[in-house]
């Protein structure tokens, strides 16, 4: 039973022609002499990440005098191939997620690292050494965790294997953002820093809420950028939702949020610490007053750059 795989069902690769994917068994077993697979999708019979090959084992020689039986032999998921040993450098990869994940079998002893070429805040020596057998463990980087929303477009890999280990496969995955807390109340733009610009796809400040992520409020001087709304009625906010307008992430660090009293008064709701991803990111607020208005100010150098504005307030 000889692994291959083909792009196009037409073009073939073997893996390695000489081996058995399924190994003969020993002198006595039902399949000392002979393994032939059956016709199967075993991606369908995943049980806990565990894959399953229903194969005839044969005792004697093909052409001989031989008895025969059916037989179920097990892999984990992914771990068709990999490589033991050694130290692999990928070709770019797009980093469609924000986490990297990977199934091997680190081994026992220094385990496998894994570093991004030319980051210098993830190479391999301070990837968390990954040891034991594992499917889809999630790669961490000291001092850096496993967030990688700040890598965009494709990247390279370095694996560093043991020679006690083997790498089966690797990709990136996107981690679900945060559930908002409350309810979603209704927000109508009503005043904003002007005038705008539409020279780069952008407009004014009512696009930061008018439920399109694709639209974006573009101010035309880099200081200053503003947009407010009004609720749908006065409420105590929750949490607040952004989505940052694409291409431009390194605009939004220092943006903040307030809320407007119907008194005029301003309540502090929340700041952007951080560049953000580009998804919705969740803000959670702490001040309890009651508010009938949010307004978002970006910081300097910002051009009010907001693609869209969610409110929600508290439940009853």
């Amino acid at each position: 039973m000889v692994l291959a795989w083909s792009a196009d069902g037409r073009h073939w690769e073997w893996i390695n022609p000489t081996q058995s994917l399924v190994p003969l068994g020993r002198a006595g077993d039902f399949d000392t002499c002979g393994v032939f697979s059956a016709k199967q999708e075993p991606l369908r019979t995943v049980v806990n990440d565990t894959l399953r090959l229903y194969y005839t084992g044969c005792n004697g020689p093909f052409f001989g005098s031989r008895g025969c039986a059916l037989g179920l032999a097990t892999l984990p998921r992914d771990g068709f191939a990999g490589y033991r040993g050694g130290r692999v450098i990928t070709v770019p990869v797009a980093v469609a997620g924000d986490s990297l994940i990977m199934s091997l079998d680190g081994g026992s002893a220094a385990g496998v690292q894994v570093g991004i070429v030319g980051d210098l805040e993830r190479p391999a020596e301070v990837c968390e050494p990954i040891t034991g057998k594992h499917t889809d463990v999630v790669v961490k980087w000291k001092g850096r965790g496993s967030d990688l929303r700040k890598l965009y477009g494709a990247v390279s890999l370095e694996i560093v294997i043991p020679s006690d280990a083997t790498v089966f496969a690797f990709s990136f995955v996107a981690t679900p953002p945060p559930i908002p807390s409350g309810v979603k109340i209704g927000a109508a733009a009503s005043k904003g820093a002007q005038p705008c610009t539409t020279a780069y796809g952008g407009g004014n400040f009512t696009m930061a809420w008018d439920g399109d992520t694709t639209t974006f409020y573009d101010y035309l001087q880099a200081n200053g950028g503003y947009t407010e709304a009004t609720l749908a009625h006065e409420a105590s906010i929750s949490c607040l939702r952004f989505f940052p307008r694409s291409q431009y992430l390194d605009r939004y660090a220092g943006g903040a949020f307030v809320g407007i009293t119907a008194s005029g008064d301003e309540v502090p709701l929340a700041t952007i610490g951080d560049a953000p991803s580009l998804r919705w990111e969740l803000l959670n607020v702490s001040a309890t007053a009651k508010v009938t208005s949010i307004r978002y100010t970006a910081p300097d150098g910002g051009f009010g750059n907001m693609a869209e504005i969610e409110v929600y307030e508290r439940s009853p």
